[in-house]
Formats: C-alpha cells, structure tokens, sequence
C-alpha cells in the first residue's frame, strides 16, 4: 500500500484520480480484476499473492473489517457487490480510502467542524432533550421579537446544558442564519441584492430559519457521491466543464457564454448520464449559488465546486463519518 501511495505522490496522482482510472466500467465500484490490473499499468511490480494481499487489504473478507477499523461500532465491509453482477467483489472509493487511510499513506487532517455536522449534532441533542423546534425558538425568543440575537443564541444553548463549545455555537448561529439565503429564484436585481444583504449579514434567524435547520434532514453522503459520479465520467471520457457548459447552454438563452441557470445545469447533468437521480440533479442544483443578472452560475465555479466535493476527503477526517 505504501508503494503505491509512492508513486501516485510521483506522479501528482490523487486517490480519487487513481480509483477513477480502476473502474473502468464505471459502476462506481473496482471489482477485483479491475483493482489488480489498475495497480499493474501503475507501474508497480507485485507477485500474485502480493497482490492478492493488497485486494484484501482494500477490500477484507466478510466477518474481518481492517485493525484500525474494529474499535469503530459504525463500520461495515469494504466488500460490496455490483447490482448488475450478484457475486462479484468490489470495493467502492470510500473503502479505498479508509483502506489507504489505515495503512498511514494519507496526511489527513482534523480540521474543524462544518455546517452539516453541527446542525446533525444540534438536531440530536435537541431530540435527546425532548425539545421541539416551537418549544426551542421559545426559549431563543422569550419575549416574542420575531428574531434571535447571536448571543441570546450562545446564552440559551448553554443554559440548555447542549454539548457544544461557544465557537462551535458561533458557527451553529451563521448556518443557522443561512437557511433559505445560499440562493435566489429571482431575476429583479434589487430582490437579488436585498436577499444577499440578509445572507451576508447573518446577525439574527427567525422561526422559519430555525424550522428549515431542524427538521430538513441532510444526508451528508449524497452531494459528495454526486460529486464523485460527475467528476468520475468527466475525467474518463476527456470532457472539459466549459465545453460541457458551452453544450447545455441552451439556444435561446440570456444568459453569458460559460454560464448556465439553474434548469440548464439540471437539463446537462440528466444529459451527462453519470448515474445521478433525478432527485440528486434537483438537491445538488439547488444547493449552488446563482449569482449576476442572468442569475446564473459559471462553468469555473462549477468546477470548483465539484472537484472540492470529489476531493476534500482525502485531507479531512470527516470521510470517516461517511462510511456506510
């Protein structure tokens, strides 16, 4: 495993680089032949039981999960199995680098908590505490303003006796304050401007903000896995996010070259057949900003945003809380 961490460094070849060139009929998994040849045209010279013990390694047999894994109550097998194929062993991108992970060939970094984790570890508490959303925004809002203060917020939380540090309450409020602002549907400018003063300001929430945090369960796992498929078949058929931009744009469209609304970015993914629901192309759409007076995103931005999901994993920890 050290090995071949060697000379993917050598070759400024990622993780999430390297499992995209192992499935090469893109199921999203690496099946053991797959894996086997993928780590040959690497370069790397390996007996057949050496890399026998690699696949294993990867992807243990069922009943044995890797060292550093048996102490975690959450985790499963790296085995899966193809839908389409019953039978045959793969190992998904997640298990590799938990795999890569535990044998130390990544540098992975805790780095602080983000948005999604906090409003998870809110909503627990808050259903541990028996505290609904009404009853909650009571106790944040006693006299009735309409709004909450960042240190009402922090003050009250606290009183609660919630496990969280006043940092981490901070950063609870700002997301809190985001709900329902990351984007407008908007083509008036000054709607536009308005509804991103609020955003930016983030100094109150009110009950409907608190409700959207609260009880709109997120699944942490679906934006990265949609990143993982889209920027999965645009590495493996060549393709560049400008020239896919320039194709989805559609005909009659106000909007600038390289940049698409909100339905033309849905309509090309649908076209991009990377294995995305319909479902998961309207959740990962909306959760992108749409900016400018064609209220439109950029192929760059787009990018950006993708690759970052691809890829963020391989130098955060938080990839462990995402192993299903």
């Amino acid at each position: 495993m050290q090995k071949i961490g060697a000379i993917l460094k050598a070759k400024e070849t990622s993780l999430f680089e390297f499992f995209v060139m192992l499935d090469v009929n893109q199921s999203g998994a690496a099946s053991r032949l797959e894996f086997k040849t993928g780590v040959q045209q690497l370069g790397l010279t390996a007996t057949p039981e050496e890399l026998e013990s690699l696949w294993t390694a990867v992807c243990p047999p069922v009943g044995e999960v890797p060292r550093q894994a048996q102490s975690d109550n959450r985790s499963r097998t790296g085995r899966t199995k193809n839908r389409l194929e019953p039978g045959v062993e793969q190992v998904a991108y997640l298990q590799l680098l938990k795999a890569f992970a535990a044998a130390g060939c990544l540098k992975l970094q805790s780095g602080p908590e983000h948005g999604d984790t906090l409003l998870s570890k809110f909503r627990a508490q808050l259903k541990r505490n028996r505290i609904s959303v009404e009853k909650a925004y009571k106790i944040f809002d006693p006299q009735g303003f309409g709004s909450v203060q960042k240190k009402d917020f922090v003050q009250y939380c606290m009183g609660m006796g919630l496990n969280f540090s006043e940092d981490d309450l901070a950063k609870l409020f700002a997301c809190i304050c985001s709900q329902g602002t990351k984007k407008t549907a908007s083509n008036d400018q000054q709607t536009q401007q308005a509804e991103r003063a609020v955003a930016t300001a983030g100094t109150r929430f009110n009950y409907k903000q608190l409700q959207e945090a609260i009880l709109l369960q997120r699944d942490e796992n679906w934006l990265f896995q949609a990143c993982i498929k889209i920027h999965s078949v645009v590495l493996q058929k060549g393709l560049s996010y400008k020239r896919l931009f320039n194709q989805w744009r559609d005909k009659q469209s106000k909007t600038q070259p390289g940049r698409l609304t909100e339905n033309e970015l849905a309509q090309g993914l649908k076209k991009l057949k990377a294995g995305l629901t319909g479902d998961e192309i309207e959740k990962m759409c909306g959760s992108l900003q749409y900016d400018g007076k064609d209220t439109a995103i950029a192929a760059a931005d787009f990018e950006h945003e993708v690759k970052e999901g691809a890829r963020k994993l391989e130098t955060a920890r938080s990839f462990e809380r995402m192993i299903l």
